[in-house]
């Protein structure tokens, strides 16, 4: 077990989920983050918001949650992120706004030393739309630490992902965590299927969740292990893959095996589904550092 809690650093989407009854808080690495530190870490975030009530909105909330925002940026001239979210038997379908703040994250010096300090890293997809943030992630990337733990979370959404950028990703992670759904998509993007990935690019882990049927954990040696879900009256999924994904890496981090980390997330994840929205308070029991 590690005494001192790490430092987790994630770039991408921060935005607000638009449910028929109201609005939360969400990204996949904002939840992601919000998850971590709920866990015991320390977590830092780079995005962007606009220069409006929503991006005052959503600092005063992560900051609330304990999360560091030096590495958010504000950028005037565009809108604080929005994906419509519509609800049919607990799964979420997402209608993402184009052209945001979080679509303008900007390479910035606090944004290179919270880098340059990750203990932990996570990435996914959908924040690489742009060129502008795409070209954040590249050099996010590139000033990552070699000791620091790097997990893509694929998180495939609508049309906005392609091959060069998940095979990059692949190629800078040592752990990729991706669907169920995802799997045929990223198998063709690799050019490889997922059973092969870790030989094919040098992964730690591959780990692919299947909802409350739980995930399948691809070690780097090939083993593959089916790891039982937990059945849930689900509320919604929205957040689910992300409490995951920061459950998964921080046990990993503490020095648990990969089965049994995956089973945390599982149960963090799990959690996650008996609630409204992407960022609800976990409870203190499962935290690793207190």
């Amino acid at each position: 077990m590690v005494d001192a809690c790490p430092h987790v650093v994630a770039i991408g989407e921060l935005l607000w989920d638009v449910f028929p009854d109201g609005e939360r808080l969400g990204g996949a690495p904002s939840n992601f983050l919000v998850h971590a530190a709920a866990l015991g870490a320390n977590g830092s975030l780079i995005s962007a918001v606009g220069a409006d009530d929503r991006g005052d909105e959503a600092l005063l909330k992560l900051g609330a949650r304990g999360l560091d925002l030096s590495g958010v940026s504000c950028v005037p001239d565009a809108q604080t992120g929005t994906v419509d979210v519509e609800i049919e038997e607990g799964q979420p379908n997402y209608t993402i706004t184009r052209d945001t703040a979080w679509d303008q994250i900007p390479w910035t010096r606090n944004a290179h030393d919270l880098a340059a300090s990750a203990q932990i890293a996570c990435w996914g997809t959908l924040c690489q739309r742009s060129s502008l943030s795409r070209s954040a992630h590249h050099a996010f990337l590139g000033a990552l630490p070699p000791s620091c733990l790097k997990i893509f979370d694929c998180n495939f959404r609508q049309s906005f992902h392609d091959a060069d950028t998940v095979v990059r990703s692949i190629r800078a992670a040592d752990i990729l965590k991706l669907n169920a759904e995802e799997i045929e998509q990223l198998a063709e993007y690799a050019r490889a299927p997922v059973a092969r990935l870790p030989e094919e690019y040098g992964l730690a882990l591959v780990v692919v969740t299947d909802g409350e049927a739980g995930c399948r954990v691809i070690e780097s040696d090939g083993t593959t292990t089916e790891v039982a879900g937990e059945r849930v009256a689900v509320v919604d999924t929205v957040g689910c893959g992300d409490a995951f994904t920061a459950a998964l890496t921080l046990a990993l981090y503490d020095g648990t095996g990969p089965v049994e980390a995956a089973g945390f997330g599982n149960e963090v994840g799990a959690f996650v589904a008996t609630c409204s929205g992407g960022m609800p308070e976990l409870p203190e029991t499962l935290a690793l550092w207190v």
